[in-house]
């Protein structure tokens, strides 16, 4: 008897920590999209072009038709709004 109550509240932990692991991913989230929100269209394109397919400030600058340093710019302007929130 006591075994089953030590496996059903076993139980009733992992279904709560899953609840917190659920809430702050989610909570993390909508943080990270909050910041994109205040980006400007080519500083969101920009950034996940870097961050999310990985490539370069180059490689970035030929697909927009703009220098490195302008992409640089973008991507650094989006960095210091996440270090505001983070």
């Amino acid at each position: 008897m006591s075994e089953k109550i030590v496996q059903l509240n076993e139980e009733v932990i992992k279904g709560q920590i899953k609840e917190l692991v659920r809430g702050s991913v989610e909570e993390t989230l909508n943080e990270l999209l909050s910041v994109l929100a205040r980006c400007t269209d080519t500083q969101q394109r920009r950034f996940l072009l870097y961050a999310l397919d990985g490539l370069t400030y180059e490689q970035i600058a030929l697909l927009e038709g703009c220098s490195k340093a302008a992409v640089q710019d973008s991507i650094e302007a989006v960095r210091k709004k996440f270090r505001k929130i983070f």
